[in-house]
């Protein structure tokens, strides 16, 4: 490119030779100063003061690859992604295409075990058994060490946790893990299987996580129809106890996730017509289990458990949520009917509350042995779910210009009460350690 040419682009005057050099530099300088990225979306490009070679900040929070990112001078032991990733694997040469690079600096990771490993644990004690209980871990631990899971399962679940990473080398992964994972179970959609189902579901909870709506409530909608094709609810001679038991709560997983995935897009539920299966066993009783175990007597295991009881809130969510739309959408509905409804609603939900068993109830010894046996973010996340669905039955009557009565305030009182006991939940899960290890590895 010769100067001359520059200096008719340069958008400001120069009066020497000299002079145009200079500002074509400083231009360079200010382009380097962004990243791809940030330059593409016109977006401001903050980089790190203290590290030249950090992604930028808007590239970490939207978990994307920044080009400024470049690999550290030497390795650091807290660090699980391999530096081979950072250096080899996206540096682009002449017989490395661009399009192979994802791919590549997935498959260096995928050689680390020691970091496939780190992730696949810390999914575990961090995130398993949190919005969806889908996995055996003891089970799904030995199919790691024996490579026998697929490989879009183990990138879906080390993506999960990638995501909720501090590390940036590792959030770096993020994109590369998330879109290899998609490519791949795209590849295979045709396979109906256990596995095919648990990625679509751990793919679909990233895509939430990325405030990406539509393609959640695709990829759930493809495990459902993987679900109607197997026939969980059907039991299956060819499966032992634990591949029973993780279809059954793969099959709930799904009509949580049908419900609160189709209820924020205000489309209609899928699920609610199928045949179900039984509840989920109790936690403790599920991992406890032997691949060799034999076929357990119905009675000694079918007592609701935790994740029964999360599954019976969610269906008074569906009518809360129903009774909002038709508010919102007007009609016939006089304030009248609305408060009938809402008391309807209003008594199921305390008599939920009541019907706790004694070892469900928030209490503080209960919280000490929740905790204990690795139920504690399970056991949170089922009360924050009972006040979260009661304020959003009584939210509305927090609107002052409603015509006041008696029960309208008691209304928005109760409101108000269970936003606190949220706001007091929340306070306490923070001072709280409910992270345990589900199983020794």
């Amino acid at each position: 490119m010769h100067l001359t040419y520059l200096e008719t682009r340069i958008p400001f005057q120069a009066h020497t030779r000299d002079e145009a050099c200079s500002i074509v530099f400083c231009l360079v300088a200010i382009r380097m100063r962004f990243c791809k990225q940030c330059r593409q979306a016109k977006r401001k490009c903050i980089r790190s003061e203290t590290d030249l070679f950090a992604p930028c900040g808007r590239c970490l929070r939207h978990h994307l690859a920044c080009s400024s990112a470049q690999p550290p001078s030497s390795k650091r032991k807290h660090q699980l992604a391999p530096r081979a990733i950072f250096s080899d694997s996206l540096s682009p040469s002449a017989s490395q295409p661009i399009s192979n690079l994802p791919r590549k600096a997935v498959d260096d990771f995928l050689a680390n075990q020691e970091a496939v490993v780190e992730l696949a644990s810390n999914y575990l004690t961090k995130i398993h058994d949190r919005p969806h209980s889908i996995f055996h871990a003891p089970t799904l631990w030995s199919r790691i060490r024996q490579k026998s899971v697929s490989k879009a399962l183990l990138l879906a679940i080390c993506a999960t946790r990638a995501h909720l990473s501090n590390q940036p080398t590792v959030r770096l992964l993020i994109p590369f893990l998330t879109a290899e994972c998609k490519r791949l179970l795209r590849n295979d959609m045709e396979q109906i299987c256990l596995d095919n189902i648990q990625t679509c579901i751990l793919v679909a909870n990233l895509c939430a996580a990325h405030a990406n709506p539509s393609s959640e409530f695709l990829l759930f909608q493809m495990a459902v129809a993987m679900v109607q094709l197997i026939d969980i609810p059907a039991p299956n001679a060819k499966d032992d106890v634990i591949t029973a038991e993780i279809k059954i709560r793969v099959w709930w997983a799904l009509f949580m996730a049908d419900n609160w995935c189709s209820s924020s897009l205000g489309l209609p539920r899928q699920v609610k017509e199928f045949r179900r299966p039984p509840f989920p066993w109790k936690s403790g009783l599920f991992y406890s289990l032997k691949p060799d175990q034999p076929s357990l007597s119905p009675h000694s295991y079918r007592a609701p458990g935790l994740w029964a009881h999360m599954i019976t809130l969610v269906e008074l969510f569906v009518q809360i949520q129903d009774l909002n739309r038709s508010v919102v959408n007007g009609g016939e509905l006089t304030n009248d009917k609305i408060a009938d409804a809402t008391e309807h609603l209003s008594c199921k939900i305390d008599s939920w509350q009541a019907a706790l068993p004694s070892d469900m109830i928030l209490t503080e010894s209960n919280i000490i042995e929740h905790t204990h046996r690795g139920n504690g973010g399970a056991f949170f996340a089922l009360h924050l779910g009972f006040h979260h669905y009661a304020t959003l039955l009584y939210y509305q009557y927090l609107d002052t210009q409603l015509p006041s009565t008696s029960r309208t305030e008691r209304f928005a009182e109760s409101c108000k009460y269970h936003a606190l006991q949220y706001s007091k939940l929340l306070s306490l899960v923070d001072n709280s350690l409910v992270a345990r290890p589900c199983t020794q590895q």
